[in-house]
């Protein structure tokens, strides 16, 4: 049985360290030094501190990076008695690939209590699991922070602000949106990319960094919800705005990305923990026979200085060929994203069913129309300014230019003040701002509309008996849903049974079986019954209908078979649906189907 590294060292040092404290000149040495304390006295102390003071002055001379190296060569073990944070596990581990998500709660992230099967998941650990990631970090706020949020909290209070100072003299019901600050005020509890960002950025790094990070920015449709309220030219120009914004804190990231001491750092050379594990057992094995003849492991190492010495020799007359392959065979660390373009937040039920009604003056009719328009303006906007972002290739950020160029402006200054000629005067600084790698940018966008506008219209051509041209309404019973308009999990729109969720009550909602393949709605036909508490008495009914919560918590009924549903939720689609888009978006990222390989695509045509 083979031992561990561990288990092996421990028994040699512990020997070593006894060995060394029996020496006679060890113990000449400590009482050397301890004589040398108690006849110096506080002199000693003064000493010491000098010494730390003369170091800490060298390494604030040092380059910041030429200091980074020097610490990172220390051994963490050396500082693990003192603090044990070094070697705490994190549950992080070497290589891999991230997923790191930041968005809204969008429509592939389960809402509330009432999921489908115990283990629901989102769409983002849909695809975690299927691209057999080895972290998943989510940014997303809960659903009970706030009903929804924006991607910019900021820009989001400036627009409405705008609305309200432009309609103040204006007594037409027409300008009267004064319903923004109940219905669509600022939701500043929940945080906006730029928190969810800064809160990132502020986790240590873990102890192992990924090989690779997939970013995955999903924001649009509660943008949308919020805006389609508003003045349309004013929802069209936050509309581009905000999409703007979404890439200014992108390149934050980007930058972050760049520094080996953040925890955005991705080390494009870390090694998985199978690999490791794997050259570990091959390297006991190999080493086992090692007390051999030796006669047969001379004529090895002799044929393999043959060998490469004839390599060597051919590598003269083929080291253009071979230098070009070692070249196309070194990995190229890439910044990806990850985008997905948001549906019409007015085709959803929630929207039928849970938006607020307004005075006819601002219909649902006219937010619809300004909600269809803003969606497009979003993913164009999104799809623009990804397209501009990819073409950037892989310079440094701004912030570094900038201070690369005031860097550079002081050193003519002083250079023309001492009136000499500008050298290097510091190389360490140039070597190693040389030796730092920026990643290349690249991203995909996922068009998250089609596949769901897809399965509507299929469902809607079925019920009419209708086909087209390219099969929609001939396919697959088994491939599509039976229900694309109405959500698995329904308010129930009775007074009777309109109950807080404290009361204790539930419903037994008797669902009717459908009928071949005909969609036929369920009537709603509840039946209250009351469940027992923990000591197995009976809850009192208490106040009707408290809240939004309340309501959507207890007065529901839930379909039976919630894989026929397209939405399993108002605003949520169901599992199956999940698992869906999962797919897509990991075929689309195995595939490397990504921005920049389109537009060179297009560039050679």
């Amino acid at each position: 049985m083979l031992k561990s590294q561990k288990e092996v060292d421990m028994p040699s040092q512990g020997s070593f360290m006894e060995r060394l404290r029996d020496t006679s000149c060890f113990n000449s040495l400590m009482g050397f030094f301890f004589n040398k304390g108690v006849r110096g006295g506080p002199r000693i102390l003064l000493n010491l501190a000098s010494v730390l003071l003369v170091l800490l002055v060298i390494a604030k001379l040092m380059p910041s990076r030429v200091a980074e190296s020097a610490l990172g060569s220390i051994p963490h073990d050396l500082w693990s008695g003192i603090s044990g944070g070094s070697t705490a596990d994190d549950g992080s581990v070497p290589g891999g690939l991230r997923i790191v998500v930041f968005g809204e709660n969008d429509l592939g992230t389960p809402v509330g209590r009432n999921e489908e099967v115990e283990g629901s998941k989102s769409w983002t650990q849909a695809l975690c699991a299927q691209l057999e990631c080895t972290n998943h970090i989510s940014m997303v706020p809960s659903v009970d922070t706030a009903a929804w949020s924006v991607s910019s909290n900021e820009l989001y209070a400036r627009g409405v602000e705008k609305v309200f100072n432009e309609t103040a003299d204006k007594s037409t019901p027409g300008m009267d949106y004064s319903y923004l600050s109940t219905y669509y005020p600022p939701q500043w509890k929940s945080p906006d990319l730029r928190d969810q960002i800064d809160r990132f950025l502020a986790m240590p790094k873990p102890r192992h960094a990924p090989k690779e990070t997939l970013w995955i920015f999903s924001f649009g449709i509660w943008d949308v919800w919020s805006l389609s309220a508003l003045p349309n030219s004013i929802g069209q120009d936050l509309t581009g705005a905000m999409t703007k914004d979404i890439f200014k804190q992108i390149e934050r990231l980007y930058e972050a990305s760049t520094d080996p001491m953040s925890i955005a750092w991705s080390d494009i050379n870390s090694v998985p923990a199978e690999n490791l594990a794997a050259d570990a057992t091959d390297g006991a094995i190999d080493e086992a026979p090692a007390e051999g003849p030796t006669e047969k492991r001379d004529e090895d190492a002799d044929a393999n200085a043959n060998a490469t010495q004839e390599g060597a020799e051919e590598g003269v007359d083929e080291g253009p060929e071979q230098e070009a392959g070692q070249e196309a065979e070194v990995a190229v660390d890439t910044f990806r994203i990850l985008i997905p373009r948001i549906m019409d937040p007015s085709l959803l039920p929630g929207w039928r069913d849970l938006r607020p009604v307004l005075p006819k003056v601002h219909s649902k009719a006219e937010q619809m129309r300004n909600s269809a328009e803003l969606t497009g303006s979003w993913n164009d906007g999104i799809v623009n300014c990804l397209s501009d972002w990819v073409k950037k290739e892989n310079k440094k950020p701004d912030v570094e230019n900038n201070k690369e160029e005031e860097r550079k402006e002081s050193r003519d200054i002083m250079t023309e003040a001492e009136g000499t000629e500008p050298t290097n005067s510091d190389p360490a600084l140039d070597s190693s701002s040389r030796a730092v790698t920026y990643p290349m940018r690249d991203g995909f966008a996922y068009n998250l509309a089609d596949y769901l506008l897809d399965a509507m219209i299929e469902r809607q051509m079925r019920n009419a008996r209708l086909k087209d041209g390219s099969g929609r309404g001939d396919g697959s019973v088994e491939d599509g849903y039976r229900d694309v308009s109405n959500a698995c999990v329904q308010p129930v729109n009775t007074v009777a049974v309109s109950v807080s969720v404290e009361s204790g009550l539930t419903l037994d909602i008797p669902n009717r079986n459908i009928g071949k393949d005909i969609q036929v709605p369920t009537a709603p036909t509840p039946r209250v019954s009351r469940r027992e508490d923990a000591r197995g008495d009976d809850k009192p009914e208490g106040n009707a209908g408290i809240g939004l919560a309340s309501q959507t918590g207890s007065t529901v009924k839930v379909c039976q078979i919630p894989s026929d549903h397209l939405f399993y939720t108002p605003f949520a689609l169901s599992q199956r649906a999940i698992e869906e888009i999962a797919s897509q978006s990991a075929d689309l990222v195995r595939s490397s189907d990504t921005v920049r390989a389109k537009l060179q695509a297009q560039s050679k045509q």
